[in-house]
């Protein structure tokens, strides 16, 4: 198997260089940290003995130029629903697999609709990975391997309080995503969530008690049951600090975080308020349904920084790609194409806090 190469838009920033780090591990892979300052990618590519380039995502033609030899794309970029899909497009047309941590659903959707062109030219598309979304539907696609039949799943997204590494841009984004009506799926459609709010223990070894809210559902979610069949889902975010989670929401529908220098003022007062909170993330996902006529549940928790969970998906993801574990064509979510279960092997190996417990109840 040759070497391949692996552009990574965004190659620099706190994703990013994250995801550089772990595939210039790979003797198999060659990264190649990618982006519009030129010093930052050439100095993180010296740093880890691997390629650089730089790359306008804005500009067709500094796309095509960055993509030269290129055999995967890694896209660490986090666009707005009405962003441009020049990246993806040049891939689907020029071959080139391609995965990206977009949350925003009308940008995954956009990719999704180059499923035709990605399977006729022989790339892979996978849109829609990382933490948030990524990870849970990854893990519910990976419940047909536990259940016969799935009767719920409930989803908790945890964030700690510490918010050095949020960027204004990716407040905004938050804020997109709470301005987005909370759904959950039940009787095989999407309805309106309830506003109530529940707390939620997070066992050993987190040891947190968080209060959670409805969430809005992401694209990959809103495909999944279409994947696996169940009967209810229900996603709940909220800051492990309750105040804290209070003065985000509120801040944010006041408009505090409208425009990136709004946003940055925004971010100093949320920074001082958790600087003494903790800097990790946790996740857990409440699955329950049947075996052979038996109720089960499973549990799953995991706990480390944000932007480590949501570098570690698509690099897994690229590693089996480039292995050839996935050949399916086309564009797709997560769990639509993922070999799943080799998958969950590679996140344990991963060296995060990681629980996967089912049992009889």
């Amino acid at each position: 198997m040759g070497k391949k190469q692996v552009l990574i838009p965004g190659g620099y920033g706190a994703v990013g260089t994250i995801i550089s780090t772990l595939l210039s591990k790979n003797d198999h892979i060659i990264p190649v940290v990618a982006g519009r300052n030129e010093d930052q990618a050439k100095q993180l590519a010296q740093d880890l003995n691997c390629k650089w380039t730089t790359i306008d995502l804005e500009k067709s033609e500094s796309i095509e130029h960055a993509l030269n030899n290129i055999d995967i794309v890694i896209s660490c970029y986090i666009p707005s629903s009405d962003f441009n899909t020049f990246l993806p497009d040049i891939c689907a047309e020029s071959g080139i697999h391609y995965l990206d941590v977009a949350a925003f659903n009308q940008f995954n959707e956009k990719v999704m609709d180059l499923n035709e062109k990605a399977a006729l030219n022989g790339a892979i598309l996978i849109t829609a990975l990382g933490l948030f979304p990524g990870i849970p539907g990854l893990i519910l696609g990976s419940n047909t391997d536990f259940f016969d039949k799935i009767d719920s799943a409930d989803i908790f997204f945890t964030s700690g309080g510490n918010m050095d590494t949020l960027t204004p841009l990716a407040l905004q984004g938050i804020g997109h995503m709470m301005g987005v009506m909370p759904m959950q799926w039940e009787n095989e459609s999407w309805i309106k969530a309830p506003a109530k709010g529940r707390k939620e223990y997070v066992s050993e070894p987190f040891n947190k008690q968080i209060t959670f809210y409805p969430y809005m559902v992401t694209h990959d979610l809103v495909e999944l049951p279409k994947i696996v069949k169940t009967d209810k889902i229900v996603m709940w975010s909220m800051s492990e600090s309750f105040f804290l989670g209070m003065v985000l929401l509120m801040g944010i529908k006041m408009g505090l975080a409208k425009t990136i220098k709004r946003a940055e003022k925004f971010l100093s007062v949320l920074r001082f308020l958790g600087k003494k909170k903790h800097r990790d993330y946790s996740l857990k996902i409440v699955s329950r349904g049947e075996k052979e006529n038996l109720p089960y549940e499973r549990v799953v928790e995991m706990n480390e920084t944000e932007e480590f969970l949501t570098a570690i998906v698509p690099t897994i993801i690229c590693e089996q790609i480039a292995k050839g574990d996935i050949s399916r064509v086309g564009a797709y979510i997560g769990a639509g194409v993922v070999d799943i279960q080799k998958f969950i092997v590679s996140l344990k190996k991963a060296g995060i806090n990681y629980k996967d417990i089912i049992k009889k109840i």
